[in-house]
């Protein structure tokens, strides 16, 4: 009927819609920044954003990884996640 698929025809845009309203999960920025060296969560956290592998050990390919990730958003590629870039990921 029509009134049916018109009822359904919104859900999908506000389903996809709701995640980039800040829907999903948020993280604090951990105070210091996360970048060569850095271990634990906050750099496993990183990585998986990344797409680096998602070891808690930031070393070289995760900085690597990160840059492009900061160029790609408009953010100076210093291959470390200060408060700026860290409220571009987790808002």
């Amino acid at each position: 009927s029509p009134d049916g698929s018109a009822a359904a025809a919104p859900a999908p845009a506000a389903a996809a819609a709701a995640p980039a309203g800040g829907g999903g999960m948020r993280f604090d920025y951990p105070g210091t920044p996360v970048g060569l060296g850095s271990k634990g969560a906050s750099a496993s956290l990183v990585q998986a954003i990344i797409g680096a592998k998602a070891d808690g050990d930031f070393g070289p390919k995760s900085v690597a990884s990160l840059k492009a990730w900061q160029t790609a958003n408009g953010l100076t590629a210093d291959g470390s996640v200060g408060p700026v870039t860290w409220k571009k990921m987790f808002g």
